[in-house]
């Protein structure tokens, strides 16, 4: 029984991940959603590197509390460097950008938000019973590694002269 609510729970998490990544890029757009990626790798590598989580893990925080934080602080980093970016030549870069598909939207927003979740809960201990699903696709190593090489590979892919 626990299985089949665990199962129910990842799938509803899956279908609500796809709706909101969806929901984000059509709100956020194309040319934002591109910059917002480039941000992201700019904010992991200084937030990885300055220690915030083991200093929010020292201070005996409660989990929601410790991924709320972690989550403000890492958007904190990405907000900060996506105005600084966009004020910078990535703006002129993608100011000719052609439109693209709604399918391809939806594949950047799914990447962009997998991405800033498998960083937030990277490092959290959660329920080994619950959201197995969710730690495969989010938090084990492999997918790590994925979420950081999967959006790369496709701003490469559709990058192509011209398309964005």
């Amino acid at each position: 029984m626990l299985f089949v609510k665990s199962l129910s729970l990842d799938i509803l998490f899956i279908l609500l991940f796809f709706f909101i990544s969806f929901l984000y890029a059509v709100i956020v757009g194309k040319k934002r959603v591109i910059m917002i990626m480039v941000s992201s790798y700019f904010g992991i590598v200084i937030f990885q590197n300055l220690y915030i989580n083991n200093f929010l893990l020292k201070q005996n925080l409660g989990i929601s509390k410790f991924i709320f934080l972690k989550f403000s602080v890492f958007i904190g980093f990405v907000a900060i460097l996506f105005f600084l970016l966009y004020r910078s030549i990535l703006r002129k870069i993608f100011k000719n950008s052609k439109t693209i598909s709604w399918w391809q939207l939806l594949l950047f927003g799914v990447l962009q938000i997998g991405l800033i979740i498998s960083i937030v809960f990277s490092g959290v201990e959660i329920n080994e019973k619950l959201f197995i699903i969710f730690q495969k696709i989010f938090i084990s190593d492999n997918a790590k590694i994925l979420w950081l090489i999967l959006p790369v590979l496709t701003m490469a892919i559709f990058g192509k002269r011209g398309k964005y």
